[in-house]
Protein backbone atom coordinates (compact mmCIF):
# COMPACT_ATOMS: atom_id res chain seq x y z
CA UNK A 1 0.00 0.00 0.00
CA UNK A 2 1.33 3.46 -0.94
CA UNK A 3 -0.20 6.65 0.47
CA UNK A 4 0.96 9.88 -1.17
CA UNK A 5 -0.03 12.95 0.82
CA UNK A 6 -3.49 13.29 2.28
CA UNK A 7 -4.44 12.75 5.89
CA UNK A 8 -5.59 10.01 8.27
CA UNK A 9 -7.57 10.97 11.37
CA UNK A 10 -9.02 8.71 14.06
CA UNK A 11 -11.08 9.49 17.15
CA UNK A 12 -11.77 7.04 19.93
CA UNK A 13 -9.85 4.72 22.22
CA UNK A 14 -7.78 1.89 20.70
CA UNK A 15 -7.86 3.50 17.25
CA UNK A 16 -4.76 3.23 15.05
CA UNK A 17 -3.82 5.55 12.20
CA UNK A 18 -1.79 3.04 10.19
CA UNK A 19 -1.66 -0.63 11.14
CA UNK A 20 0.29 -3.19 9.12
CA UNK A 21 0.68 -6.83 10.12
CA UNK A 22 1.58 -10.30 8.85
CA UNK A 23 4.12 -9.27 6.22
CA UNK A 24 2.26 -6.25 4.84
CA UNK A 25 4.15 -3.20 3.56
CA UNK A 26 3.01 0.43 3.73
CA UNK A 27 4.72 3.52 2.32
CA UNK A 28 3.20 6.78 3.50
CA UNK A 29 3.63 10.53 3.32
CA UNK A 30 0.25 11.25 4.91
CA UNK A 31 -0.47 13.45 7.93
CA UNK A 32 -1.60 11.02 10.65
CA UNK A 33 -3.58 12.14 13.71
CA UNK A 34 -5.16 10.03 16.47
CA UNK A 35 -7.24 11.23 19.43
CA UNK A 36 -7.98 8.64 22.10
CA UNK A 37 -6.44 6.48 24.78
CA UNK A 38 -4.22 3.57 23.72
CA UNK A 39 -4.29 4.73 20.11
CA UNK A 40 -1.21 4.33 17.93
CA UNK A 41 -0.32 6.65 15.12
CA UNK A 42 1.67 3.98 13.28
CA UNK A 43 1.75 0.30 14.25
CA UNK A 44 3.90 -2.33 12.50
CA UNK A 45 3.27 -5.86 13.76
CA UNK A 46 5.49 -8.31 11.90
CA UNK A 47 5.25 -5.91 8.97
CA UNK A 48 7.08 -2.98 7.34
CA UNK A 49 6.11 0.72 7.33
CA UNK A 50 8.12 3.52 5.71
CA UNK A 51 7.27 7.15 6.48
CA UNK A 52 8.74 9.51 3.90
CA UNK A 53 6.74 12.62 4.72
CA UNK A 54 3.77 14.00 6.57
CA UNK A 55 3.70 13.73 10.36
CA UNK A 56 2.35 11.64 13.25
CA UNK A 57 0.41 13.21 16.15
CA UNK A 58 -1.36 11.39 18.98
CA UNK A 59 -3.28 12.69 21.98
CA UNK A 60 -4.55 10.58 24.85
CA UNK A 61 -3.24 8.39 27.64
CA UNK A 62 -0.91 5.65 26.31
CA UNK A 63 -1.35 7.01 22.80
CA UNK A 64 1.95 6.07 21.15
CA UNK A 65 3.33 7.68 18.00
CA UNK A 66 5.25 4.79 16.44
CA UNK A 67 5.10 1.13 17.51
CA UNK A 68 7.11 -1.74 16.03
CA UNK A 69 6.56 -5.19 17.51
CA UNK A 70 7.81 -8.54 16.27
CA UNK A 71 11.02 -9.91 14.84
CA UNK A 72 9.97 -9.17 11.25
CA UNK A 73 8.74 -5.64 12.01
CA UNK A 74 10.46 -2.59 10.59
CA UNK A 75 9.67 1.11 10.66
CA UNK A 76 11.69 3.71 8.75
CA UNK A 77 10.75 7.24 9.78
CA UNK A 78 11.79 10.64 8.51
CA UNK A 79 8.89 12.59 10.03
CA UNK A 80 7.94 14.60 13.10
CA UNK A 81 6.22 12.58 15.83
CA UNK A 82 4.30 14.41 18.57
CA UNK A 83 2.40 12.85 21.48
CA UNK A 84 0.50 14.25 24.48
CA UNK A 85 -0.80 12.29 27.46
CA UNK A 86 0.44 10.09 30.31
CA UNK A 87 2.50 7.09 29.13
CA UNK A 88 2.22 8.45 25.58
CA UNK A 89 5.66 7.52 24.27
CA UNK A 90 6.90 8.78 20.93
CA UNK A 91 8.44 5.52 19.76
CA UNK A 92 8.19 1.99 21.17
CA UNK A 93 10.10 -0.96 19.68
CA UNK A 94 10.10 -4.44 21.20
CA UNK A 95 10.20 -8.16 20.50
CA UNK A 96 13.22 -7.92 18.14
CA UNK A 97 11.68 -5.21 15.95
CA UNK A 98 13.82 -2.72 13.99
CA UNK A 99 13.33 1.04 13.74
CA UNK A 100 15.46 3.40 11.64
CA UNK A 101 15.19 7.15 12.19
CA UNK A 102 16.50 8.74 9.01
CA UNK A 103 17.83 12.21 8.28
CA UNK A 104 16.47 14.53 11.00
CA UNK A 105 13.40 12.81 12.37
CA UNK A 106 11.96 14.42 15.50
CA UNK A 107 10.09 13.04 18.51
CA UNK A 108 8.30 15.30 21.02
CA UNK A 109 6.25 14.06 23.99
CA UNK A 110 4.38 15.82 26.78
CA UNK A 111 3.00 13.90 29.74
CA UNK A 112 4.08 11.88 32.79
CA UNK A 113 6.06 8.73 31.91
CA UNK A 114 5.90 9.64 28.21
CA UNK A 115 9.32 8.49 27.03
CA UNK A 116 10.64 9.80 23.74
CA UNK A 117 12.12 6.46 22.63
CA UNK A 118 11.61 3.11 24.34
CA UNK A 119 13.28 -0.15 23.31
CA UNK A 120 13.01 -3.62 24.86
CA UNK A 121 13.10 -7.39 24.26
CA UNK A 122 15.85 -7.42 21.65
CA UNK A 123 14.72 -4.47 19.53
CA UNK A 124 17.15 -2.40 17.46
CA UNK A 125 16.81 1.38 17.07
CA UNK A 126 19.22 3.43 14.99
CA UNK A 127 19.64 6.67 13.08
CA UNK A 128 19.45 10.36 13.85
CA UNK A 129 16.73 12.34 15.62
CA UNK A 130 15.93 15.29 17.82
CA UNK A 131 14.14 13.96 20.90
CA UNK A 132 12.34 16.19 23.41
CA UNK A 133 10.18 15.21 26.39
CA UNK A 134 8.26 17.41 28.80
CA UNK A 135 6.79 15.51 31.71
CA UNK A 136 7.67 13.90 35.04
CA UNK A 137 9.68 10.68 34.62
CA UNK A 138 9.52 11.08 30.85
CA UNK A 139 12.96 9.81 29.83
CA UNK A 140 14.33 10.82 26.46
CA UNK A 141 15.58 7.30 25.68
CA UNK A 142 14.64 4.32 27.85
CA UNK A 143 16.21 0.95 27.06
CA UNK A 144 15.85 -2.54 28.54
CA UNK A 145 17.45 -5.37 26.56
CA UNK A 146 17.59 -3.45 23.27
CA UNK A 147 20.28 -1.97 21.06
CA UNK A 148 20.22 1.77 20.38
CA UNK A 149 22.67 3.54 18.05
CA UNK A 150 22.17 7.25 17.42
CA UNK A 151 24.48 9.50 15.46
CA UNK A 152 23.82 13.22 15.60
CA UNK A 153 20.73 15.02 16.81
CA UNK A 154 19.78 15.76 20.40
CA UNK A 155 18.08 14.33 23.49
CA UNK A 156 16.47 16.94 25.77
CA UNK A 157 14.17 16.43 28.77
CA UNK A 158 12.32 19.13 30.70
CA UNK A 159 10.57 17.28 33.50
CA UNK A 160 11.34 16.16 37.04
CA UNK A 161 13.19 12.84 37.32
CA UNK A 162 13.33 12.66 33.54
CA UNK A 163 16.68 11.20 32.47
CA UNK A 164 17.98 11.90 29.00
CA UNK A 165 19.09 8.25 28.69
CA UNK A 166 18.13 5.37 30.99
CA UNK A 167 19.47 1.87 30.40
CA UNK A 168 18.50 -1.08 32.58
CA UNK A 169 20.27 -4.44 32.51
CA UNK A 170 21.17 -3.86 28.90
CA UNK A 171 24.20 -5.68 27.50
CA UNK A 172 23.18 -5.02 23.88
CA UNK A 173 24.47 -1.50 24.23
CA UNK A 174 23.58 2.14 23.73
CA UNK A 175 25.94 4.04 21.42
CA UNK A 176 25.63 7.80 21.04
CA UNK A 177 27.89 9.72 18.65
CA UNK A 178 27.80 13.50 18.19
CA UNK A 179 24.60 13.70 20.24
CA UNK A 180 23.72 16.74 22.36
CA UNK A 181 22.21 15.72 25.73
CA UNK A 182 20.44 18.11 28.10
CA UNK A 183 18.17 17.83 31.14
CA UNK A 184 16.54 20.79 32.89
CA UNK A 185 14.34 19.14 35.53
CA UNK A 186 15.15 18.35 39.15
CA UNK A 187 16.75 14.96 39.83
CA UNK A 188 17.18 14.30 36.11
CA UNK A 189 20.33 12.48 35.01
CA UNK A 190 22.09 12.98 31.73
CA UNK A 191 22.97 9.27 31.61
CA UNK A 192 21.60 6.58 33.94
CA UNK A 193 22.99 3.07 33.53
CA UNK A 194 22.25 -0.04 35.57
CA UNK A 195 24.16 -3.20 34.54
CA UNK A 196 24.41 -1.77 31.04
CA UNK A 197 26.88 -0.95 28.28
CA UNK A 198 26.86 2.67 27.08
CA UNK A 199 29.34 4.17 24.62
CA UNK A 200 29.59 7.92 24.13
CA UNK A 201 31.63 9.57 21.40
CA UNK A 202 31.90 13.34 21.16
CA UNK A 203 28.67 13.74 23.13
CA UNK A 204 27.86 16.98 24.94
CA UNK A 205 26.01 16.57 28.27
CA UNK A 206 24.43 19.36 30.33
CA UNK A 207 22.23 18.84 33.41
CA UNK A 208 20.52 21.04 35.97
CA UNK A 209 20.60 20.07 39.63
CA UNK A 210 21.82 16.48 39.31
CA UNK A 211 24.94 14.44 38.44
CA UNK A 212 25.89 14.05 34.80
CA UNK A 213 26.32 10.26 35.12
CA UNK A 214 25.14 7.72 37.63
CA UNK A 215 26.42 4.15 37.30
CA UNK A 216 25.06 1.35 39.43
Amino acid sequence: VTLIGGSITTQGNWSNGLWAQNGAEINSSAVITTDGAVSRGVYAQNASITLTGGSVTTSGSSGIGLVAAGENSRIISNVAVTTSGEWASGLVADDKATVVLSDMASINTSGHWAAGVSGSFGATISGKANIFTEGERADGVSVDDAKVTLQGGSIITAGQTANAVSSYGNARGVTLTDVSIKTTGAASQGIYASRSLITLSNANIATTGSPVMYLW
